[in-house]
């Protein structure tokens, strides 16, 4: 049970992390500019989601 709740988790921000490199990945070829502090928060957020990734799915395996 638990296993499948971290499994979930590292599913879910695989998810964002696909989310926000579609978003840069626009904007670049699209050539939006958007504001500076958005593309640090982005940047910053993709950031975490590889810890979050790291975490969850290892804590997914370890309770398996």
């Amino acid at each position: 049970m638990i296993a499948n709740i971290f499994i979930g988790l590292t599913i879910f921000w695989i998810i964002v992390n696909i989310i926000w490199f579609v978003v840069l990945t626009i904007k670049k070829y699209a050539g939006l500019t958007l504001p500076k502090e958005f593309q640090v928060k982005v940047k910053k957020t993709v950031i975490a989601n590889f810890y979050y990734l790291f975490i969850f799915g290892l804590l997914g395996f370890l309770f398996l």
